[in-house]
């Protein structure tokens, strides 16, 4: 673990010093045997996830050897085993992260028109329909609205899950009251895109526990304030003044974990630029070409949490995607 970490602070120097804006620090391996299939002997892990620290952590000026040893200690300790790991700065996160957080950046920009069903009903559910409702990235883009304004009208805690990438929240803005959906991500966005931004992003594999405690008991839930005791996001919200990490909350709250099988593929694909064949869930040929992002996401939402085997069940009952190639071009994947 010294090793991986000191290797880390090198890429971040050398992110710092303007040299790279993406250092591969350990390289992605060979794709583990697919799922359900005889694997010679000892047998990889059947659990594969990224995991990312924030830029809250990683901060110039920080004690980054420190905050870092801190996180992967705590997955170590938890039975995880770390795999590939990388540095990226703000021009690698800028094309990243909008596709990292599709599903959140697609509600924040669209709205209602950006939710799928399951969400919308459990809007319509929880806050009727007589207030207007409008994306983050809608709010903004109304007259004389400004991200200050945003940031202070959206709630630290208190907003609504409506469904995985969907929040809500009433607020009062412009002196109007909406109900906002995601109205943090256009700060969550900037977040990640100053010129101080970095993210330190690992390949994580385990046997057990499952995908639910893996979530629950060691990253802990998104609201640090919520979150179980052992997790790393409550270490961080009991440690942040140590961490140099003001306050904590659903977007400050100092790492990100896959929320499912599916999901870790796509995230995995697209921070290590591996194709899907190249992951543990990949390779178990769910998908000879991903669907498109609202199907995408329904799927995350269908497999979230689940074990692999379950996960691959949901994605076989769901609609395959057309993957005839438009007039003589090879689908992409």
């Amino acid at each position: 673990m010294p090793f991986l970490v000191d290797d880390l602070i090198s890429g971040l120097d050398a992110v710092d010093r303007d040299r790279a804006d993406l250092v591969v620090v350990r390289e992605f391996g060979p794709a583990p045997a697919p799922l359900g299939k005889q694997a010679p002997a000892p047998a990889p892990p059947g659990k594969q996830a990224l995991v990312f620290v924030k830029p809250e952590l990683l901060y110039p000026g920080l004690d980054r050897a420190g905050n870092l040893g801190a996180v992967l200690r705590m997955l170590g300790k938890a039975g995880l085993t770390i795999g590939a790991a990388a540095v990226l700065g703000p021009a690698r996160l800028a094309d990243v992260i909008a596709g990292h957080y599709a599903m959140i950046n697609r509600v924040s920009r669209l709205g209602v028109d950006g939710l799928t069903p399951a969400a919308a009903r459990a809007l319509r559910d929880r806050f009727g329909g007589d207030e207007p409702v409008l994306g983050g990235s809608q709010i903004l883009a109304r007259p004389g609205a400004s991200l200050d304004d945003l940031i202070a009208a959206w709630p630290v805690a208190g907003s609504v899950k409506l469904a995985p990438g969907a929040y809500a929240a009433t607020i009062n803005i412009g002196g109007e009251r909406v109900v906002a959906l995601n109205g943090f991500h256009p700060e969550q966005l900037a977040h990640y895109t100053t010129a101080d931004a970095r993210v330190v992003a690992v390949e994580v594999t385990w046997e057990t526990p499952g995908w639910r405690e893996f979530r629950s008991e060691i990253i802990g839930a998104t609201d640090p304030y919520a979150a179980d005791a052992r997790s790393i996001r409550a270490y961080i919200r009991d440690h942040r003044v140590d961490l140099g990490v003001p306050e904590v909350d659903r977007g400050v709250n100092g790492v990100h974990a896959s929320a499912g099988p599916l999901e870790a593929m796509v995230e995995l694909c697209r921070f290590f630029a591996v194709p899907p064949s190249a992951t543990a869930f990949g390779a178990a040929g769910a998908f000879d070409r991903l669907p498109d992002d609202a199907d995408l996401h329904r799927l995350f939402e269908a497999t979230e949490d689940c074990e692999p085997a379950e996960a691959l069940r949901a994605i076989n009952r769901w609609p395959q995607p057309d993957t005839t190639p438009a007039r003589g071009r090879p689908a992409d994947i």
